[in-house]
């Protein structure tokens, strides 16, 4: 199991293509439901201020 660390370097790195995934219904439910899950966890520890979109 990853640390929080490592979750929040990953999305770090990879937000864009998080956002991207969450977003697009082309990708496979359980792909969109993990991205999603990494941007939640961001967001539950502070990283990403509520309310606020990166685009």
């Amino acid at each position: 199991m990853k640390g929080k660390k490592d979750i929040l370097e990953f999305y770090e790195v990879n937000k864009r293509w998080l956002e991207d995934v969450v977003s697009n219904a082309e990708y496979p439910r359980i792909l969109r439901a993990a991205a999603g899950a990494v941007i939640e966890y961001a967001i539950e520890n502070d990283e990403i201020p509520r309310g606020v979109e990166e685009r």
